[in-house]
């Protein structure tokens, strides 16, 4: 490599190289890293282009000013929880879906992750 350049008939002089490949040096992204980033970069595609639709729509269409988010229910007069007040105590609903979430969590955890790691490590 020579140490001038001429560049548009402008001359330069190489001080040094920066990197030692593709990237600076040398070191190129593992395979789970590109996976990990694909996954995160879809979910973050998702939730701005699909729920923002969602939101803009809300926002067009005046639908804050009529609901209440069920986890500020307790500081906001109960919010949804009035209606299911109506069917069984507020503390049985809220362990129900405690439950629920508790459930959900395993299942992903025992079967979903498993078989997306088993997917993965196929390819």
């Amino acid at each position: 490599m020579p140490d001038t350049m001429t560049v548009n008939g402008a001359k330069y002089t190489v001080l040094h190289l920066l990197g030692k490949g593709k990237f600076s040096g040398g070191q190129i992204m593992s395979k789970r890293t590109r996976q990990y980033i694909g996954i995160l970069a879809a979910l973050a595609a998702y939730y701005l282009v699909h729920e923002g639709t969602h939101l803009l729509y809300a926002l067009l269409t005046g639908v804050f000013k009529q609901i209440r988010l069920i986890v500020l229910c307790g500081f906001s007069g109960g919010g949804d929880m009035n209606g299911i007040a109506l069917l069984c105590p507020e503390w049985a609903a809220r362990s129900f879906f405690g439950v629920l979430l508790l459930a959900n969590g395993l299942v992903f955890w025992k079967r979903v992750l498993p078989a997306y790691q088993q997917s993965f490590s196929e390819q």
